[in-house]
Formats: structure tokens, sequence, C-alpha cells
């Protein structure tokens, strides 16, 4: 078969899928989004004709009330259970923001006509209208809510004691009416004639990167740096990668250290950064860092060598890039590059591609060339394409997240409430502005924290309308890790330019002892009128040491003039809403809330929390989607996601509920657990552990690669053994052998798959089956991003 005929017909397959999928949908009545979507998503599983080959493809672009629609098979066995237990957020396709609650158990709610519900016994409800009329409920409940205003939004909570019908049957005006199956008023939600509740998500967090050398391939001649020693020449090379145009080439003289500095490196206190630079050896070979006669080079930074090394892959025909994490002061460091000592080998090298970037992450290679720069997330397709948002549990422990007026101040800032449309629609943003040009003029809430010797991660956000000129004076938000001044106060700050949506971030350690404090990320989130600025910290020692601790959340109407450094004055007025502060106890292995700011749950007076969503196929074995015989299980199991990965856990977990660190289940029908999860230590490790057995059985890294935001995988399962696949990379077992035992002994008949998000949550853009086990070359295949 000619090749242009074969591609022909595997379009001409994907066509088919697509037009039996949408007819099927249409015919449930079921929302559809994102044709073109689907198609690239079904195109990208057709490499080597695997979409023949598939038992279950799920992607995201068809769901109701009840279900997320596979695209295969084209039957009812492809119905998959979704629980979004509360509330989410979302980011649709126009780019507006939703809300996603628990169901609106209400048909038409923006009329709210009298209706009948079913309700469950024992179950908890809340209704909740706008009006001046009132609302009668009769049948498993009899009770009554009136309205009190055209503005105002009036709840009912109650619980049902027998299971039946509940009538609802309204007089006078009563409008945005809802209902829904929790115990606290949720943000409203509305319905046409059927339910409605998104399950996709649009939204993606667009973490700018930033690369702080001022030229990534240094070139002779760069003023304000140190002069470059021994002997050291600015050449073209030919590297096959990244269209790398100069680089330096590193001889050995014997007598004088061969040295080349960049730039001085403006960097931040308390925030881990990744210098990673590219070297090709003369022979070839694998590069040597350190200072002795074994090692061909050092990295310094400082003009001190570093020896924090987390990278050394085999990128491209034996150039390799390396990579270092290292925690930084707030200072300006020079002498910063590579140094070939007299104590090192004679081997000669070249290198290119230096780089410096911040909060932790290697990322691929930023071209500077002569001002530092920034780019977005390597993720760009995720923001046009719909994902499956799977939320974690979470708890915002800020108790008015929208209402302003009811926090602390300093100084008095001028606070009107409810003046702007907020990201949801409704007309309930706050703003602040100051007039003081000699104090910080700041809004606060105060919240204990547990006291442990283990360490306090904390997320705070707030949404902050975009500005449509440029700023003279800047907001920004603020962490304090201790009750008052004077007793080890430790601050973070984020300034926020809400013209560019662009951020500072800076720290204060005034008091001693001097304990740790790191800023672990920054977050920038677009949100159409709105970004959404959040800031990642580690408090390390604080909340020991202090009698009662405690952590205040600020933002500051003014805190900075200059966007650079901290200091008060008069501003514009700026618009903020939906404030968020997520706490978590590494002391408690990691199971407490999040390490990055989650979907916004709102509060009203009370913190408030949301628990983790759930996605379940049911009947894997049984609907022959993987076969099961008296040898095991078999088949083989493909997930593409962003944000799988959870920071990192220090101690094993239950199996018991604990959707926090559980990703992926694969239950069997006896009722035996076997499960997956990532782990961090050194980098990102896959870990497979079995219930009721106590062992773990460990896949250790292959090829260097470390785990990404982003990633493909791929589980090839055969009998009772499984192997890995990741980005292109097949993992090895700690032997150095490819297989990995799935449980301690028996022949597991795994018969549901369960999947939760780890602590950051995740966004899956698609998933599949297969009943048969791949060949190795088609799970590398698959997984290659």
């Amino acid at each position: 078969m000619g090749f242009r005929r074969a591609m022909m017909m595997a379009s001409n397959y994907v066509r088919s899928v697509i037009q039996n999928f949408t007819i099927r949908t249409s015919n449930l009545n079921a929302e559809y989004e994102e044709d073109y979507c689907l198609e690239r998503n079904l195109d990208d599983l057709n490499k080597k004709d695997l979409l023949y080959n598939t038992s279950l493809v799920i992607t995201p672009n068809s769901y109701n009330e009840r279900f997320l629609y596979a695209t295969l098979p084209n039957t009812s066995l492809g119905n998959i259970s979704f629980t979004r237990n509360t509330f989410a957020q979302r980011m649709n396709s126009l780019g507006i923001i939703e809300t996603v609650p628990s169901e609106n158990l209400l048909i038409s709610s923006a009329t709210f006509p009298t209706q009948n519900v079913n309700v469950n016994s024992g179950g908890t409800y809340t209704l909740s209208f706008y009006g001046t009329g009132s609302t009668s409920l009769t049948g498993s409940y009899i009770g009554s809510l009136s309205g009190t205003g055209v503005s105002d939004r009036v709840s009912l909570t109650f619980t049902v004691s027998v299971s039946g019908t509940l009538t609802l049957t309204k007089s006078g005006t009563v409008t945005l009416g809802q209902l829904t199956q929790t115990s606290t008023i949720q943000p409203y939600f509305p319905t046409t004639n059927r339910l409605n509740i998104p399950r996709l998500n649009y939204q993606q967090i667009n973490r700018p990167r930033t690369n702080v050398f001022a030229y990534s391939e240094p070139i002779s001649g760069d003023t304000g740096v140190p002069a470059d020693t021994g002997l050291i020449v600015y050449s073209a090379h030919t590297w096959g990668i990244n269209n790398f145009e100069t680089c330096i080439k590193y001889d050995y003289t014997g007598s004088t250290n061969t040295s080349r500095y960049g730039k001085s490196l403006l960097t931040f206190q308390g925030i881990t950064y990744v210098l990673s630079a590219y070297i090709l050896m003369d022979d070839n070979t694998e590069p040597q860092i350190g200072t002795g006669a074994t090692a061909d080079f050092a990295v310094v930074l400082a003009g001190n060598p570093i020896t924090s090394l987390v990278l050394k892959e085999n990128v491209y025909s034996n150039v390799w890039r390396i990579a270092y994490q290292v925690n930084l002061g707030r200072s300006s460091l020079s002498n910063n590059g590579i140094v070939k000592y007299t104590t090192n080998s004679p081997k000669g090298f070249r290198t290119t591609g230096w780089q410096l970037e911040a909060y932790g992450k290697l990322t691929s290679y930023i071209k500077t060339n002569g001002v530092y720069f920034s780019k977005s997330s390597e993720l760009s397709e995720l923001t046009t394409c719909p994902t499956l948002l799977l939320e974690p549990l979470a708890t915002n422990n800020i108790t008015y997240s929208e209402n302003f007026s009811q926090w602390s101040n300093e100084n008095s800032p001028i606070i009107t409430s409810n003046v702007s449309t907020s990201p949801d629609g409704a007309m309930s943003a706050d703003t602040i502005q100051s007039n003081s040009v000699v104090n910080y003029q700041t809004i606060y809430q105060t919240i204990p924290i547990t006291s442990t010797t283990g360490s306090t991660i904390v997320s705070y956000s707030i949404f902050v309308k975009k500005e449509q000129s440029p700023e003279t004076n800047y907001g920004g938000i603020g962490l304090d890790f201790s009750a008052s001044t004077g007793i080890l106060r430790k601050e973070a700050w984020v300034i926020i330019d809400a013209y560019n949506g662009t951020v500072t971030p800076s720290i204060t350690i005034p008091d001693s002892p001097a304990t740790g404090l790191t800023i672990n990320e920054i977050i920038i989130q677009d949100f159409v009128t709105y970004w959404r600025v959040g800031m990642v910290a580690t408090d390390y020692g604080s909340n020991s040491i202090l009698t009662s601790p405690a952590l205040t959340c600020r933002y500051y109407s003014t805190l900075s003039t200059d966007g650079v450094s901290n200091s008060p004055g008069t501003g514009s007025t700026r618009t903020i809403w939906g404030a968020q502060l997520e706490l978590t106890y590494t002391t408690f292995g990691g199971l407490g809330s999040n390490a990055i700011p989650t979907s916004y749950i709102p509060t009203t007076g009370s913190t408030s929390t949301r628990v983790a969503d759930t996605l379940t196929i049911n009947n894997v074995t049984t609907n022959n989607m993987m076969i099961s015989d008296v040898g095991g299980t078999y088949g083989t199991f493909y997930v593409e996601n962003n944000t799988f990965t959870p920071v990192p856990i220090t101690s094993t977990p239950s199996f018991a509920g604990n959707s926090q660190v559980n990703l992926i289940f694969f239950q069997s029908s006896g009722g035996t657990t076997t499960y997956i999860r990532m782990r961090q230590s050194t980098s990102f490790y896959p870990e497979m552990i079995s219930s009721p057995a106590t062992s773990s059985y460990t896949f250790a890294l292959g090829g260097g690669t470390l785990a990404y935001d982003y990633n493909k995988t791929v589980l090839s399962i055969n009998g009772n053994k499984v192997k890995m696949f990741q980005n292109g990379v097949q993992f090895l077992n700690t032997s150095g052998g490819t297989e990995v035992l799935m449980t301690s002994g028996g022949t597991p008949n795994l018969d549901k798959i369960v999947i939760t998000p780890g602590r950051n949550g995740a966004s899956i853009k698609k998933m599949a089956l297969y009943n048969t086990v791949l060949p190795d070359s088609d799970c590398l295949n698959l997984s290659t991003i």
C-alpha cells in the first residue's frame, strides 16, 4: 500500500470516529466542545495506526451532568463516571472564568420556575436565590425561604430525612435559583432547561520563564564582565540543536586557569534557581565536572564551584546538557560561569546555551542576546484545547475571600465594596486605594497555623484587575510569618504590575535567629480582564519557635513606587477579588493542603474546603478494555496530562481515601489495590505500591530525564509485571531491568481504574487503553512529546 493511500485511510478513520461520536453525544443531549481539538488528539493517537488498536479513548470533548463520554468505544461502555464533589473553577473556550459548583439541581435557574427535584435521605442541601418573593418546600422536606431584596441573596440549608421528591414552589419575584447538595451556599451557576455542569478546563497556569544570563551564547567583548583567562576562543560551531550560533572553546594550559564569566546576575533571596549549560567535549566523551584531576571543568557561581548537579543528559549526539539547583540570596552575583582549573584534566571542550532560571524547574532553552528574556509557559496548546480538570482536596483559609471590608487594615486604605464586575461576572469586586506617601496602607487577615517541628508551605493568591495604562505606583501581596512585629518577623512580598502582568518578589528576615524563608514559585494566570497572582512560600521554623504561631496575608494598596523596591506612596485605585490562602505541613507527610494555588474557593465568613475530584473507569477487563486470565492482566494504559506531579512526600500514604498523593489506582475485582504514584527525591521517581502487601516496587530514573509539568506516560501491563515509559524514555528498575512486579504475588485482575489528583491537581488532555500489550517501540512512540 502506498504511503499517500495509507495516510488517507488513517485520516478517513479519524473522521469516521469523530462523526460517530458527535452523532452519539447529540442523541444523548450532551455538551460537545472543540471539534478541532478532538481531531488533533485522535491524529496524535493514530501514530503508526495505533488508534485502530484502542479499546478506550477519552478526550474531554463531551459530557453531561453524570458522565464524561469516551470517544471510543462509541457505546454506553464509554460512559465514564466523574465525581466533582464540590465546586471548582475553569476557564471556558471564550476565555471567561466559570465556577463549576456541586450540581445545581434546578433547571432554568434564571427564572426559577416551580419544579420537582429528587433528593436523598440523609443528604444536606442548600437553597439560594435573589428577589423579594418566596419559595416553599414540600414533599421530602417542609420549609420555606423568603427573599429580602432584588440584590440580596438568601439561603436555606436543610437535611432530608426521607428520600423522594422535593417540590419547590415560588411566589413573587424570585431569580437566580440554586439548589446544591452541600452544607454551605455555593457560587451561583446558571442552568437552562437541562442540568449543565462543565467538566472541561481551558485554563493554564502561566509561569513566565526568564533567562537572567544577558548572553546565553557568550560573546567576545561583552562589557561589564571579568576578563577571560587562559585559552578561550569564541567561534561558530554546528551543534545540531537549538540553532546555537556561537560558543566558547576551552583548552588547557597547565599553568593558568581557563575561565569565562557572564555579567553579574540579579537574584532574590530564598528562590531556588536552576543553572544549566550545554557541553561538547573534544573527544565526544561524557563531561566530568569538579575541581580535581578526573574532572574536566567546574561550574561556578560568585566565584565558587557548585556541586548540586541535578541533570547531566546526552541530549543530542554527545552534546550534554548539565543543570544545577541552587538557593541564592538577594544580591548581584559576579564571577558566574565555567572554569577549567589547572588541577583538571587536559581535555578541551565547547560550551554554549547558558541559562539561569528561577523557581527550581529546568525548562527548554531560552536564547538571550544582550538582555534578559522571558518566555511564557511551554504548554500554550493547553489554553486552546480542553483538558479534564481534576481538582485536589483544598481549603481556602481566608474567611472573607471577596468582601475586603471585613478584613483588618493598617493605616486606613480606602475600600469600596461591590463596585466592579468580578471574573465570574457578578458585581462583587472591591477597590482599594492608598492616600499616604509615608505609611504602607494594607488590608490583612491573620490565620493561626499548627505549631509543629516541620515547615509550613503557603500558597497565597488574589485576582487583580488589569490596568489599561502604565502604572506609576504598584500594589502587591505579602506574607508575614509571625504574629507581630519584632517577633521573628519574616516577610515575603510580590510587587504586581497590573498593566504588564509582571511581578517582582522580595524577602526580608530582619530578626534573629534568621531561620529560612523561601519563595518557591510565583504564579500568574490570565483571566481576560484580571490577573490572578499567586505566591508559594516556605517558612522553615518560626511555626515551631513561636508560642502562638500565626500567618498574616496582606494586600498592599501601594507596595512600590518604581516596580522594583518596596516603598509606600499614593496610588490609583486597584480592583481586587477572590483571595485564597492554602497551607500544608511537611511533618504530616505532605497530606495537608496544596503547594500551588488551586482553583478559587469562595468564602463568606468561614473557611471552606473543596473535596478532591475522582475519575472512575469501571469494568475494565469485564468489557475487554484490558484482558485478564489466570496469568494476570494484559494491556496498555496511556495518559497525557499537565501538572500531575506532586511536591515531595515524606511518608508512605495509607490506601484509604488518600487523594492527596495517589494518582492512578488499578483495582482488582477482588478488592486488592495496586496503585502508582509519583514521588520526588533528588529527581522524580515513579513508584508502584501494592495493597495489602507492604512492599513497594520502584522504577529507577531512565536516561537522566527529569519529569516536567507536562507528561505523556505509558504503562505496559503484562500479567503481573509492568513497564513504564514517559516522554520518550523507558524507565528502568532499581536493578537495571525494564520490568517491575506489580504485586508481591498473585495474578491481579485489574478491573477498575480510579484517578485522583495529586496535591497540585491534574489536567488530563487524553487517555487511552489497549487490550493488547504494545511493543516497546510503540510505547516509546506514544510517550514521545
